[in-house]
């Protein structure tokens, strides 16, 4: 009793309730926009962003545009390199007289506290958190009491400037992300978008801004600083990305190709019909067999209605024993299912490799094509995008897709997994493209090979993993580059009862 009372969260009374602009508001970004709209006012524009540089750029040139407002969703925002990058070009727009909306799931914060309550004393930007933890109790305490509520995160990723254009992807803010890097990289997929999209992501947005779960940082933490340490903080964070640690990456995304043909107006949009699909914020609140409210719903019949192909790129496949059934039933009638994910090397998760890999030989055996990254691969999602070359000690599969028939395509931040179905809450835009549908599945089928392991069963039942360099092939009997201990330490895992948070 003692510890519940301290977990309670203080009252909201104090927020206000805000709103994305209308669509009819002039800026120089509209402007920009409205040569390229489309004649049919049910199509939305695409454009892929695959390379970390360019996804970072296409933000950064957005920002640097930005006349009235900018709302950023992410699950979290590092304060690395490009972290503190991107934070610092938002308080740059802030400045500016920019509205700043920045909201960010509670889970990493726990230790961010006094520089997120010193950034929302800005007087044009605010930053909240969804479904926090209280601060009157060790986070530890709080999840023994409230395991099931504050196991729940908020996963969507979204980036709209003044209601024009939006980001939406599987991308988080960080280095890992954005090829800034040489440690870990992450392949990855983002798509910028024009037209209705943009409103209805806007819609996506101020319904989890304004909701119950959502709480300032000032009235989370119940204070606000003071004037000269806000400055003083701001001040911090600008200066520290003008650097000369820096400038080697500000000068690689002043050369993007993306900020060039936005500034030039010479950006290239596929159009096609799209709709937006997010779970509800409500689904926090919810039992989790209120399908309804779940984005799990709204992508089913998709796969339900496939006719010949299905790719999927998820790096936590976990389809236990409902999605695993789904996938046999698709490939019994026909359906070739194809999937791409993450390798026992290349996973920064080993829990969620342990309960994926229960389910591969069912897969495999009923003729579904299973192929697993390589540590060392170059994963460029956007088949028009070069292979860029860089050194860096490990690459992980991070893009979260699927194209169904070479003609609809879902990119978001929807993973295959329990997690994602029922316990996050997730957001993606499903588009009608069958360019772009074709695009991604040559490039599937052209280089996947190259980047991965394909996994097969042999004579006796085993699975193996063909690897293929430079047209040699050569089979594995084992977890590729992994030690015994390593793979005893997976199984071990795969033992856990935790495969419904996976």
């Amino acid at each position: 009793m003692l510890i519940s009372g301290c977990t309670s969260l203080p009252q909201r009374d104090a927020q206000l309730d805000t709103f994305s602009i209308p669509l009819s508001t002039d800026s120089w970004l509209k402007n920009q926009i409205e040569p390229h709209t489309s004649r049919d006012d049910s199509h939305s524009g695409f454009q892929l962003l695959s390379d970390g540089l360019e996804a970072f750029a296409a933000r950064a040139g957005l920002i640097s545009t930005a006349e009235h407002t900018i709302d950023v969703q992410y699950y979290f925002i590092r304060y690395d390199l490009a972290g503190s990058a991107f934070m610092g070009l938002l308080l740059e727009a802030a400045d500016r007289g920019v509205r700043v909306r920045v909201l960010l799931d509670d889970y990493y914060l726990g230790n961010k506290d006094e520089l997120l309550l010193a950034l929302d004393g800005h007087p044009n930007l605010e930053i909240r958190t969804f479904n926090p933890f209280s601060r009157g109790t060790p986070r530890f305490l709080q999840y023994t009491t409230k395991f099931g509520e504050l196991s729940r995160r908020m996963h969507n990723k979204s980036f709209i400037v003044d209601g024009q254009i939006a980001i939406l992807g599987g991308r988080n803010i960080g280095d890992e992300y954005f090829a800034a890097s040489s440690a870990i990289e992450f392949g990855d997929l983002d798509v910028a978008a024009i037209g209705p999209i943009v409103q209805e992501t806007s819609f996506a947005f101020d319904s989890y801004w304004n909701h119950p779960l959502a709480y300032n940082m000032s009235v989370l933490l119940k204070k606000k600083v003071p004037k000269d340490t806000v400055n003083e903080t701001v001040s911090q964070i600008i200066e520290s990305t003008r650097g000369d640690h820096i400038d080697p990456y500000r000068e690689s995304i002043i050369e993007s190709d993306f900020v060039a043909d936005l500034t030039n107006n010479n950006l290239v949009w596929e159009w096609a019909p799209s709709s937006l699909v997010v779970d509800s914020p409500d689904k926090l609140l919810s039992a989790r067999s209120e399908t309804e409210l779940q984005l799990l719903t709204q992508i089913t019949p998709l796969f339900e209605n496939a006719q010949a192909e299905v790719l999927v790129f998820s790096p936590y496949f976990v389809p236990r024993g409902a999605g695993t059934n789904g996938i046999v039933a698709l490939q019994n009638k026909g359906v070739n299912v194809s999937v791409l994910t993450n390798s026992a090397e290349s996973n920064n998760v080993g829990m969620v490799h342990a309960h994926y890999s229960k389910s591969r030989k069912r897969l495999l055996d009923a003729g579904v094509k299973l192929y697993e990254i390589k540590r060392y691969s170059s994963i460029p999602l956007d088949p028009e995008s070069g292979t860029r070359v860089k050194d860096v000690l490990s690459t992980t599969l991070h893009a979260k897709s699927f194209v169904i028939d070479r003609r609809i395509v879902y990119i978001g931040s929807f993973n295959f997994d329990p997690r994602s179905a029922t316990e996050n809450t997730e957001i993606g835009v499903v588009i009608e493209s069958k360019e772009i549908g074709e695009g991604m599945a040559d490039w599937f089928n052209q280089s996947v090979k190259n980047i991965a392991y394909e996994l097969k069963l042999d004579d006796s039942g085993n699975i193996n993993w063909i690897k293929t360099d430079s047209s040699q092939t050569s089979v594995l009997k084992k977890e590729p580059n992994t030690s015994a201990w390593k793979r005893f330490k997976l199984k071990m895992m795969g033992w856990l009862p935790v495969g419904s948070l996976m």
